[in-house]
């Protein structure tokens, strides 16, 4: 007789002290994976239609008339929380819904990750939750439900663009490097957005500025504000307005490229909304984790996985435990294995989807988003392009700080200035350091590491 055992995912020593073994379910995979009762019905309904509303909204029209026509779908995951995401068409903003564990009741199965479309009859039935309703909410490999006395609405899992992988290696990133600038009540928002237009003009131009806190008061100033935040397109804003009803505070997160975060908190339970610094601008291009991707898989990348296998969640202190505890870490500041250097482990799982951010508790958490990765090979172009001109061998090194690579047609000059790359071609002098680095840095980069590589090969062969 032949017995197969299946498991869900491999056993794993994730720490010297630490093993995580996974059992073996006779029954299967866990289905559901989560099911439990939401403690703060109407707040939830507010903000899972609004994640459908996120979904639905466009803020910028490209020129191709099928981009034009695309619409995406909340992606739904329980690990350490409940956490539902969702970009807007034109992938301009980025929403995540976390329902804390302090806000749920009831069984918690298992983990995992699945895609629905939010479609009109269950956002209708979201309207009518009252705050004294019992809801139910239900996710499953395939599926989500939403159960209310005497109703149960089932959404089934559907396509999700490709593309979604580079969106949310992306915002991943955008959101991990963001600065707290200010906190104010939901009522400050609310009142802000009541003077604010619904409609931007070119580019989001005539509705955008710096967004300050003059006290209990928000407003938009032309001035930069050390303590602002910069917000082009601000009528996308008005994605937070519903979430606002049974919120507490609103925090606002910003960098100086533009890129800004509005977390809605609420009682056990957030509304993120995360923009890119222009509606014209999709997360998918913004290249912020290209530097981390180009470096050479490590073994320390399997530890992390690992270690989010068991634990869901990791921090900046867990990650320098794992790496304090490798006996194989080489030293210097600059090793791609030293502690607090975690970007390209991170990097390569968020591009298989594997990881999420939480800014507000600075956390990454487990994400597994429902690709067959094994039949996808999506690298970003500028990354692909950086290799291949790296590959041709037409990148001529001039020392540790100055190359001069060869494109299609022209020459560019790439040198290190004060410890960042710059280079001379026009996407560079557009963007600079913005959207992540440009192909012939990427290239530069690749044909120093091979340099560096050859030298070590060579000391290796004198001794």
């Amino acid at each position: 007789m032949l017995v197969a055992y299946r498991y869900r995912e491999p056993s794993a020593l994730v720490t010297r002290t630490h093993l995580a073994l996974e059992t073996c379910d006779a029954a299967g995979e866990r289905e559901p994976f989560f099911r439990g009762r939401v403690l703060t019905p109407q707040a939830f309904a507010t903000n899972l239609a609004q994640l459908g509303t996120v979904a639905q909204s466009r803020f910028f029209v490209p020129m191709s008339s099928q981009r034009k026509a695309a619409m995406l779908d909340p992606i739904v995951t329980h690990a350490d929380a409940l956490r539902l995401e969702a970009f807007s068409s034109c992938c301009s903003a980025y929403a995540r819904l976390d329902v804390l564990p302090a806000g749920l009741d009831g069984e918690r199965l298992g983990h995992g990750t699945t895609n629905v479309d939010l479609n009109a009859p269950l956002r209708a039935a979201l309207t009518g939750v009252a705050a004294t309703d019992t809801l139910t909410f239900e996710v499953g490999r395939a599926h989500i439900a939403v159960e209310t006395p005497g109703e149960r609405h089932v959404e089934r899992k559907v396509a999700l663009p490709a593309r979604w992988l580079a969106g949310l290696l992306s915002a991943q990133f955008c959101q991990a490097s963001l600065e707290r600038r200010f906190t104010v009540r939901a009522a400050a928002m609310t009142a802000f957005l009541s003077t604010l237009s619904r409609q931007g003009g070119q580019g989001g131009r005539q509705n955008g500025g710096h967004l300050v806190a003059d006290g209990p008061h928000l407003r938009l100033t032309p001035v930069r504000r050390a303590n602002g935040c910069a917000v082009e397109g601000a009528e996308r804003l008005h994605l937070l307005g519903p979430s606002l009803r049974h919120a507490i505070a609103v925090h606002v997160f910003a960098d100086d490229t533009g890129t800004s975060l509005f977390i809605v908190e609420g009682q056990a339970m957030r509304f993120n909304l995360l923009l890119t610094p222009s509606p014209t601008r999709g997360f998918s291009g913004e290249g912020r984790a290209l530097e981390a991707l180009a470096q050479a898989r490590g073994p320390f990348e399997a530890r992390v996985e690992a270690h989010l296998a068991w634990e869901k969640r990791v921090t900046a202190e867990d990650l320098t435990a794992l790496y304090s505890e490798r006996s194989d870490a080489p030293p210097g500041p600059d090793s791609p294995s030293a502690p607090g250097n975690v970007g390209p482990a991170l990097a390569r799982l968020g591009a298989r989807g594997l990881v999420g951010h939480d800014r507000f508790e600075e956390v990454w958490f487990r994400r597994a988003l429902p690709f067959d990765l094994r039949t996808m090979s999506r690298i970003p172009s500028r990354l692909d392009k950086g290799r291949a001109l790296a590959k041709a061998d037409t990148v001529t090194l001039s020392g540790p700080d100055d190359a001069i690579v060869a494109g299609a047609t022209d020459t560019y000059r790439v040198r290190r200035v004060n410890g960042a790359w710059r280079c001379d071609c026009a996407w560079f002098l557009k963007h600079a350091h913005s959207r992540g680095p440009c192909a012939h840095i990427l290239a530069t980069g690749f044909a120093l590491e091979r340099a560096r590589q050859g030298n070590e090969g060579r000391d290796g062969g004198d001794a």
